[in-house]
């Protein structure tokens, strides 16, 4: 299981919160959204043991098992105390939440008339509702989408979120969530990396690090359902010695986990091996991937 500390400025602010990121679905023989999985699990039980030992990293079961989601501990997640904004003006948003944030499945927009607009990377696809602050929390209502919509709004927009917030950094925090957090930033880099396996599978996958270049956000999508599972959250992305490790998750009816070992990475290119097992398929080859552009940015 992956955790992930959040590690937040000193000078941060804690103002009250929003929540939950779905896992995405496994490969399970539906296509992939941008959220859960509705796959019935049908096939053998999965475990490490079944990737073979010849390219899978020696890392502890307890750090790649993603079966339970982590505790937010004061621990993992030291936090200044929130001011009270159970007072807060409703007819108009703070300045610190006002503006753009970016994450790897869109892009999220707060205007001062409490309201917000979402833009999906994924699909010709938006959301538009209601933000409120209450009691030191936030909601997030949405009211309408687009028709180029295939799938819901991604799931951390809901009601009750806790927000510790930066000058760049924005973290939607709810034990619900996918590991417990939702982060977006103002500025960073976002990559979308089409990948093709050894065995003919394909599919796309978006890292997104802040501008300090820590990894913050990453999703995995397959629109064929051809390789490592139809879509999943991207848990971490590490490099290890001249390795990037790039770690993939998800939780539902169909689990899965893979991991993508680019033991040749450049600025627009990186190959290696992987390795992946979901409710349905064992699955392990070699890749190569190609930088493209990330959908919306510049």
């Amino acid at each position: 299981m992956f955790r992930f500390a959040v590690s937040v400025a000193s000078a941060a602010l804690v103002l009250g919160a929003c929540s939950s990121e779905s896992v995405t679905s496994g490969k399970s023989g539906a296509k992939a959204t941008n959220d859960v999985s509705t796959s019935d699990m049908s096939a053998k039980d999965v475990t490490f043991a079944d990737l073979g030992p010849d390219t899978w990293p020696d890392i502890a079961m307890a750090d790649v098992v993603p079966d339970v989601l982590p505790d937010v501990a004061a621990a993992d997640a030291p936090l200044d105390a929130a001011p009270d904004i159970a007072a807060a003006d409703s007819s108009a948003l703070p300045a610190w939440l006002s503006g753009t944030w970016r994450e790897c499945t869109g892009t999220l927009t707060f205007t001062a008339k409490n309201t917000f607009s979402w833009t999906s990377a994924w699909e010709d696809c938006s959301a538009s509702g209601t933000v409120t602050l209450h009691d030191g929390l936030c909601d997030l209502a949405v009211d309408a989408t687009s028709t180029g919509c295939t799938s819901p709004p991604p799931s951390w927009m809901r009601k009750d979120l806790q927000v510790t917030a930066t000058s760049d950094q924005l973290t939607f925090v709810n034990p619900a969530l996918f590991q417990g957090l939702k982060r977006l930033v103002r500025t960073g880099v976002r990559e979308s990396w089409d990948i093709v396996g050894s065995l003919g599978g394909a599919g796309t996958l978006h890292l997104c690090f802040d501008a300090a270049g820590t990894f913050y956000d990453g999703r995995w999508r397959s629109d064929q359902c051809s390789l490592l599972a139809c879509g999943a959250n991207v848990s971490q992305v590490l490099v290890v010695g001249s390795e990037t490790h790039i770690w993939t998750q998800c939780v539902g009816g169909c689990p899965c986990a893979a991991i993508l070992v680019a033991k040749q990475k450049t600025a627009d290119a990186m190959s290696g091996v992987y390795n992946g097992a979901s409710c349905d398929a064992v699955e392990k080859g070699t890749f190569t991937g190609k930088l493209g552009k990330f959908p919306g940015d510049p």
